[in-house]
């Protein structure tokens, strides 16, 4: 949704967003004003306490834990407008329109990139073997490291301790809150200076991960990258301005298949990654046993509900109180050991019912279903429990804070919870890959077709290439009368080179969908492997990559023969 707006524009977004986050920590440190909205005699304040929680005798009326009443008392908001509001409507703006208006706006990603914007970050030289000059280039972290091959773990693990931190200690402790923020905030700073690239949020932030969960392969008002034909720079691509104020591109590939240049084509990369599986399937139960423990401990929904959870001033002194309270009996497992193990539990529960679930689903799809595959099955229980989990955060999760509003803003926002929801899985449901190869495909086509110098709009009947679909546009390349053989040619090695640049050149649907764009145009195979041994002698890196390079000449042999039919 934010994609085009201006690189200009958008950092001033992410500095005043900035801003406003060290005030909230500020907040949490000194805050003399706030707790006058949460006066009882405050009348026109939509947080002010009941009168009855002042009252011993009437107490239990209102909030209770473990069967004992909940003494509450005047308290500063930054904590219940931290926990109530802000990271709902984070998950929110990526649910409904995408990680790449989020990415544009975090303060965090902002804080990652100062040292890169000041001119500090950490570099190192490297040396072009050919030439030998030396230049100066970001450290980026290695796609075989430990934390490469195991950053989605890594990011979970910091998520699940993060929630457990919460529980215990920073729902409502300001002072720990507001050290634990400007310590995520100092981190995210020292990254951004080790490390090119948008690392931090790649590779460390735990919120990575969960905009994967919520988007999908598109969000309900996300853009999508793979169609765009008017620019290179494509949803929350990192961008930099030049010398005269237009923008460009400051990608420096610090992860393949990246999130943010095509959020799309990442999500299909990563599906059928273990990794991956487990963080979507475990994420599902520990969404649930965080809002469930809430009443496992409290023994009912009143503490929830009331929010009093965001100003609790005994929560850690409770560290090694009973953690259960179930059927009114306390269950003496110390608080300090209850959470994780409950968020554990739930997690692998989670996780082994999930795949038992995709596995029933793809025996019934295997006897069913003619357009089997292993990637459209676990697509479709990825979807289904981002589906399940978005209501189930924004029907009970957020209940405590609607429930602040008049009763009837209160339905109707909740009312929309499952439209919105249903909106997404009915946009997701059908996605496939050889579907997103076949429009990516057919906006390169739409793009060669663009540069010739051809008038099109006799044929198209007041439309434009760009509003053909993905279908039309083949059938246009296939009977344009007029389109000359050396036309095609032009436009099946623009193809090829994009395909190649992109590296969608890997899966046996890109390979069937380019073979038919070839026969399409009528290009013969002799002309296929000509087009390659041109594009090897200029662009040697987008045949062989890491492969060792070797002269073009000696591509006779039968073995690089074989290699270039492989990459294509």
């Amino acid at each position: 949704m934010l994609q085009n707006v201006p690189e200009k524009q958008m950092r001033r977004v992410r500095s005043l967003l900035a801003i406003a986050w060290l005030l909230l920590i500020a907040s949490l440190i000194y805050d003399p004003i706030s707790p006058l909205l949460t006066h009882p005699d405050t009348h026109w304040s939509l947080l002010r306490l009941d009168p009855r929680v002042f009252d011993p005798q009437r107490c239990h009326e209102v909030v209770t834990v473990q069967g004992q009443c909940f003494i509450e008392r005047p308290y500063a908001i930054a904590t219940r407008l931290f926990w109530g509001v802000i990271i709902g409507a984070v998950i929110c703006i990526v649910f409904l329109f995408g990680h790449e208006s989020w990415r544009r706006i975090c303060p965090l990603s902002f804080f990652s990139q100062l040292p890169r914007l000041s001119g500090i970050q950490r570099q190192k030289q490297i040396t072009n073997p050919r030439t030998g000059k030396i230049r100066l280039e970001g450290v980026k972290i290695d796609s075989n490291s430990w934390l490469g091959r195991h950053h989605i773990l890594f990011q979970f693990g910091f998520l699940f301790v993060g929630l457990c931190l919460r529980m215990l200690f920073l729902d409502s402790h300001r002072l720990l809150l507001a050290a634990f923020l400007s310590a995520t905030i100092l981190a995210s700073i020292i990254v951004g200076y080790l490390f090119a690239g948008k690392t931090w949020c790649q590779y460390i932030c735990p919120m990575g991960p969960i905009e994967v969960f919520y988007t999908g392969p598109r969000a309900l008002w996300g853009s999508p990258a793979h169609e765009k034909t008017t620019s290179k720079i494509t949803q929350s691509m990192c961008r930099t301005m030049d010398e005269t104020g237009k923008e460009k591109s400051a990608c420096v590939a610090c992860k393949s298949a990246c999130f943010d240049i095509d959020a799309e084509r990442s999500y299909w990369d990563s599906l059928q990654k273990s990794e991956r599986k487990f963080f979507h399937y475990g994420y599902v139960g520990l969404v649930i046993a965080f809002y469930l423990y809430y009443i496992l401990y409290a023994g009912d929904l009143d503490y929830f509900y009331s929010g009093a959870w965001t100003h609790d001033t005994e929560q850690v002194q409770r560290l090694f109180t009973p953690g259960f309270h179930l059927f009114n009996i306390p269950i003496p497992i110390p608080r300090l050991i209850a959470v994780p193990l409950t968020f554990a539990a739930f997690t692998f529960g989670s996780y082994g019912s999930l795949c038992r679930l995709e596995k029933a689903y793809k025996a019934y799809c295997l006897h069913h279903d003619r357009e089997f595959s292993a990637a459209k099955v676990r697509h479709h229980v990825f979807s289904l429990s981002t589906f399940v989990t978005f209501n189930f955060l924004f029907s009970v999760g957020t209940h405590s804070t609607l429930e602040l509003f008049p009763e009837w803003l209160e339905w109707s926002l909740q009312a929309l919870v499952p439209l919105l929801s249903a909106a997404w899985l009915y946009r997701t449901w059908n996605r496939s890959l050889s579907l997103y190869h076949k429009e990516s495909v057919a906006s390169s086509l739409r793009r060669q077709l663009s540069k010739l110098e051809f008038d099109f709009t006799e044929f198209l009947e007041g439309r434009s290439l760009e509003d053909l679909k993905a279908e039309e546009v083949y059938v246009l390349a296939k009977v344009l009368p007029g389109f000359s053989q050396e036309s095609k040619v032009r436009v099946y090695e623009g193809i090829l080179r994009e395909m190649l640049e992109k590296k969608m050149t890997g899966s046996q649907e890109s390979l069937e969908l380019l073979t038919q764009v070839r026969v399409s145009l009528g290009i013969e195979e002799e002309v296929h492997f000509r087009l390659l041994s041109e594009l090897g002698e200029t662009y040697l890196e987008l045949l062989y990559g890491d492969r060792p390079l070797m002269p073009m000449s000696s591509l006779s042999t039968s073995s690089d023969s074989a290699f270039l039919a492989s990459r294509t």
